[in-house]
């Protein structure tokens, strides 16, 4: 061996040396219940950059079976840990991105392209003009499809079933499938209002109110919603609220006096791009809900959110960190139950979405005396449609979904579908 390659040799093993001993001291410190700081990661200050999406974090202890290790489950969640845990890995992965955007950087110099890929083989884009990161304009799957065409099914069997119930679907063309986000025109084989009315629109029962739901322009994608969660503000929130109340005849709720909560912050957009240089404010209204009660489908009650610790005068369990404002301040995806004993009008309302709703929940609920708020997105529901209305004796339906989110409604709430599991 060549001296020169003797060096680089000793210099790889010294280095892997090195990794190795922070990793296993930063470990100890852990297990001695010794903060380490957070650059250096541990279980009290994981990893965070990433950002993986609800259900692509698995569970060690979940998959502690001969099945979890021979299907590999167990392997790739011990992976997921200790990486979590790695020091210094939020550096790593911020500096592995920037290092391909510089390349890609260099590429387009000559194309001048005012959008471009995060790094090599990224879903998202950096949007240099609007200092924000998007979703990648989705392409037509057909897992999605048979997902539309299976929802369709199931609520025109639930209105079939249900004639004095009333129900209005939402369809959002948001940022993952709208002709609107700046990566649309770059794609062929896109969503449009066609592909829902052919899959999904066009089939379910005309006694169904349908409300096609996009984003109205640039200014409104610019204006309205968040520049680096493809999740929308407030007002755009309220917007779709109107759209829907213009149906059920909601009260009106007028976008007014609204105050920022949370500023700098980035959300999971700009953490699965590996890029923090661009942040979020979020703005909300000081609506006072305290004549609303929030219970699981177990009966206990929660404070929502950290807005809705601090209304009721508690320090948030998780809020004023540098990621997730939204999720942290309108609280987790779950089965709930809102009570509002100011009604007093026996009605009950059945509210089936995705994390886009949540902001809206506590304005939907002040129309009824019982307000039930599923997440057949992100949290799996077995149960079907129709037994949802009949155990709640619900009068009204709504549901609100995403254009791309049909595949993950049949993967994890096919039950709900009326699929089986």
């Amino acid at each position: 061996m060549s001296p020169a390659l003797r060096a680089s040799a000793l210099a790889l093993a010294a280095c892997f040396a090195l990794l190795l001993c922070c990793t296993l001291f930063v470990r100890a410190l852990d297990m001695a219940g010794i903060p380490a700081p957070a650059p250096l990661n541990s279980s009290a200050n994981p990893a965070k950059v990433e950002g993986r999406a609800v259900g692509q974090t698995l569970s060690v202890r979940g998959n502690l079976s001969v099945e979890g290790l021979l299907s590999g489950d167990l392997q790739e969640a011990l992976s997921q840990k200790v990486g979590d845990m790695f020091p210094l890995r939020d550096a790593g992965l911020l500096a592995y991105g920037g290092l391909q955007r510089g390349v890609i950087g260099l590429a387009n110099l000559a194309c001048g392209y005012p959008v471009t890929p995060a790094y090599y083989g990224a879903a998202y884009a950096v949007d240099w003009g609007r200092e924000a990161v998007v979703p990648i304009a989705a392409k037509v799957d057909e897992a999605n499809l048979e997902g539309m065409r299976a929802m369709a099914a199931a609520v025109s069997a639930a209105q079939e079933s249900h004639p004095h119930v009333r129900f209005v679907y939402d369809q959002l063309w948001d940022m993952y499938s709208s002709d609107k986000n700046p990566t649309y025109a770059l794609q062929t084989g896109t969503y449009s209002k066609e592909v829902f009315d052919e899959n999904l629109g066009g089939l379910l029962d005309g006694r169904v109110s349908v409300v096609w739901d996009p984003i109205a322009s640039e200014e409104e994608l610019d204006e309205e919603w968040l520049r680096t969660e493809h999740h929308w503000t407030l007002e755009r929130a309220l917007a779709s609220y109107s759209r829907i109340g213009e149906v059920l005849g909601w009260e009106e709720v007028p976008y007014e006096g609204a105050v920022r909560v949370s500023d700098r912050w980035h959300g999971a957009n700009a953490r699965r791009a590996l890029f923090l240089g661009f942040s979020d404010e979020l703005w909300d209204l000081p609506t006072d809900f305290s004549g609303l009660t929030v219970r699981t489908a177990g009966g206990e009650e929660v404070l929502r959110g950290a807005r809705g610790q601090l209304a009721a005068g508690e320090e948030p369990a998780s809020w004023g960190g540098p990621y997730d404002g939204y999720d942290s301040w309108y609280g987790p995806a779950d089965e709930l139950v809102y009570e509002n004993g100011a009604a007093r009008n026996g009605r009950t309302c059945l509210v089936v979405g995705l994390s886009y709703e949540k902001p809206i929940d506590p304005y939907i609920a002040r129309n009824y005396e019982t307000t039930v708020c599923l997440d057949v997105v992100n949290v799996g529901k077995g149960k079907p449609l129709s037994d949802y209305i009949d155990e709640y004796r619900v009068d009204d339906v709504v549901i609100q979904l995403g254009l791309t989110s049909y595949e993950s409604v049949m993967e994890r709430s096919a039950g709900f579908l009326g699929l089986g599991e």
